[in-house]
C-alpha cells in the first residue's frame, strides 16, 4: 500500500520541530496544528497536489444517497452491534433501492437565482448485502462509498497530469522494491 507520504515531499515542520506537540489547549491537548500532529508538512510544490488527491478521493468516496446505484459498497455507521455490544460500521453492499412516493418533507431550492424553482426530497430505502433494509433515508445524506484508493481509474481521471505523475512514479519504486 503507498501512503502520500511516500509520493509526495514533506519536511519537519517549521511550528513544532517535528514533534507533533505545540502549546496546550483545552480542545486538542498539546496537538500542532501546523502539521495535525504529524511532525511533518508537505513541501511548497507537494500541496497543491496532495490537496488535488485529497479532493478527488472525497470526491469519488462521498456521495449523495440518492446517487447510490445497486451493486456500490457503502459504509453504514453504528448499525451493527458486535458480541460485546460495542457499536461498529461496516462495509456492506447495496442489492437493491427503493424511492417511496411520499416527501420526506425536507426542500431545497434549485436552480433559478430568485428560488423559484423549490424541489422536494423523496425518502430512499435500500436492501443491503447482509438482508437487512435502511431505515428511510432522506437523499441528501452523505454515505462513503469504497474505492481502490490511488489506482481507482474514477479518482485517476480527476487529477491532473503532474500530480498522477508523481503517483505512477511512487507505485513504481515501491513495486520495485517488492521485487
Amino acid at each position: 500500500m503507498t501512503k502520500l507520504t511516500d509520493i509526495f515531499e514533506s519536511t519537519e515542520c517549521s511550528r513544532c520541530g517535528g514533534s507533533g506537540e505545540y502549546s496546550f489547549n483545552q480542545l486538542d491537548g498539546t496537538r500542532c496544528y501546523g502539521c495535525n500532529g504529524s511532525g511533518r508538512q508537505w513541501t511548497k510544490a507537494d500541496q497543491p497536489l496532495v490537496n488535488e488527491l485529497r479532493a478527488a478521493i472525497k470526491e469519488v468516496g462521498e456521495t449523495l444517497v440518492c446517487h447510490l446505484r445497486v451493486g456500490d459498497t457503502v459504509l453504514l455507521g453504528e448499525r451493527y452491534v458486535n458480541s460485546e455490544g460495542r457499536r461498529m460500521r461496516r462495509w456492506v453492499e447495496v442489492e437493491a433501492i427503493e424511492r417511496s412516493d411520499e416527501a420526506c418533507g425536507w426542500k431545497f431550492e434549485n436552480g433559478d437565482r430568485n428560488g423559484e424553482r423549490i424541489v422536494t426530497d423523496w425518502w430512499h430505502s435500500y436492501r443491503l448485502s447482509d438482508g437487512q433494509t435502511t431505515d428511510r433515508i432522506n437523499g441528501h445524506v452523505i454515505v462513503r462509498r469504497k474505492h481502490q484508493g490511488i489506482r481507482d481509474e474514477r479518482i485517476r481521471a480527476l487529477l491532473s497530469p503532474a500530480c498522477l505523475a508523481k503517483i505512477d512514479a511512487a507505485i513504481e519504486a515501491a513495486e520495485k522494491e517488492e521485487k
